[in-house]
């Protein structure tokens, strides 16, 4: 295995998306279990934002002139 080969990139980025899924399904378990409040709202607004903005992000990358906003 070579440095540059980027598997020590490539493990964190799968590790953070795992650590996301199974923190929102846990959450969503706890949510559907309770009564829907503030305090489980908040989270909620947090991860569609978060989630809106991996769209627009993957959006922006989709067009040739993205390398211009750099």
């Amino acid at each position: 295995m070579i440095w540059r080969d980027g598997n020590f990139l490539w493990g964190t980025e799968i590790t953070l998306f795992l650590l996301l899924a199974v923190t929102v399904r846990l959450w969503s378990r706890q949510v559907l279990a309770a009564r829907l409040s503030w305090k489980s709202a908040l989270p909620a607004l947090i991860l569609a934002l978060h989630l809106a903005s991996g769209v627009v992000y993957y959006l922006a990358h989709l067009t040739p002139e993205w390398r211009s906003w750099l």
